[in-house]
Formats: C-alpha cells, sequence, structure tokens
C-alpha cells in the first residue's frame, strides 16, 4: 500500500520527470548495490552511467554508489586477470582463438599499461581482453592492480558522472521527459553506440 501512494504522489505531478520504476526500485537499496557491483563485471559503461542517473534521482547513495563500483570493476579486472593467466598455458581451439583475439594487444600493454587500461574502458569488447592478456603475459598481480586502479576510478567518476548530468539535466527541461526510463534508455544507447563506434576503429588500427 506504502508504494501505492508513493507512486500515485509522484505521477500526480505534472513538472516532474515521473517514473514508477524508479518509486518502486528505491526500497531494494542493498539488492541494487549488488546488482551494480556484479552488472560492472559484465556490462561496464551501462551500469555506470545508470548507476550515475539513479544516484541523482535518489535511488542510490552517490558515495555508497562509488564504493561498490569500485568494489565491482576492481574484482571483476582481477576475475578476467586471472582467466587470462589460466588460459594461457592451455591448447584447444576456444583457446587458440582467444589467443589470436588478445595477442594484438600486448604491444600496447608493454610499452603503454596504464594509458592501455583506461583507454581499453571506453572501447566495447577491448577492455576484457586487455585484461586477460595482462594475465597472460604473467604481469605481476600488484602491478597490474596498481596500474588498473587509476583508470577504474577515472572511468567510473567519467561515465557516472555523465549518468548524474543527465539527470540533473532532464530535471530542467522545459518540457521534461515523461518519464525518467526514457531519459535513462536514450543516454545508455548512446554511450553503447559511442563505445563500439570507437572500439572499431580502435580495431582497424591494430
Amino acid at each position: 500500500m506504502q508504494t501505492f501512494d508513493r507512486i500515485h504522489s509522484i505521477t500526480r505531478h505534472k513538472d516532474a520527470i515521473h517514473s514508477v520504476f524508479l518509486a518502486y526500485n528505491s526500497q531494494w537499496h542493498l539488492y541494487g548495490y549488488i546488482i551494480l557491483a556484479f552488472g560492472i563485471f559484465i556490462e561496464g559503461d551501462a551500469v555506470l552511467y545508470t548507476a550515475g542517473f539513479l544516484a541523482h534521482r535518489g535511488v542510490f547513495d552517490p558515495s555508497l554508489t562509488f564504493f561498490w563500483l569500485l568494489a565491482g570493476a576492481t574484482l571483476g579486472d582481477i576475475a578476467w586477470y586471472e582467466l587470462g593467466a589460466y588460459l594461457e598455458p592451455k591448447d584447444n581451439t576456444v583457446v587458440r582463438w582467444l589467443k589470436k583475439a588478445t595477442n594484438p594487444f600486448g604491444p600496447y600493454l608493454i610499452n603503454h599499461p596504464k594509458k592501455s587500461l583506461f583507454i581499453s574502458k571506453f572501447l566495447y569488447g577491448v577492455n576484457h581482453a586487455i585484461l586477460c592478456k595482462a594475465g597472460a603475459m604473467q604481469t605481476p598481480l600488484q602491478t597490474f592492480i596498481r596500474n588498473d586502479l587509476p583508470a577504474n576510478l577515472f572511468w567510473i567518476i567519467i561515465i557516472g558522472g555523465l549518468g548524474y548530468a543527465s539527470s540533473a539535466g532532464l530535471l530542467h527541461m522545459r518540457h521534461p521527459v515523461r518519464t525518467a526510463e526514457v531519459g535513462l534508455l536514450v543516454g545508455i544507447l548512446t554511450i553503447m553506440l559511442i563505445s563500439r563506434v570507437f572500439a572499431y576503429i580502435f580495431k582497424r588500427k591494430l
């Protein structure tokens, strides 16, 4: 009943950005933080943008959101690193295909490890390959974390900040979007499209 009353109070204000989805899901903070931490392991940019957007909407606490995202990103990167280290001595069709796909990134990691890890965060399909390659190259784990942590920090601030700013921008539009989900969806699709375009350009230059 309380959830229904809250939804009703939100949707009755014509000048607000209405969101039944956000009103309902604000009841599930802990589960939401866990989903964010796990989700960034799978699809980083979309999760980061969404997290920033929802943090501005008051669904998540910004400080806690940042902590869970950083923890999820760091642990996720270590998992991909360990996967690369585990697969390196193997020899089968899948592993040979993975090695062929990740080998071009080797020189970048050797010559510009911090820059490679940072740029790859914004390139769809490239980041996981570079993380695996770092493990396959037997980069010391401490060195890997030292290079990867700043990349994660700036990545979270940039993409999450864009989501936060876009939510703030919707509030000040002359004709606000009727539902916050529409603005959120447009933002996610835009971020994902840009990421794929940059990844395509990067791979063409390899």
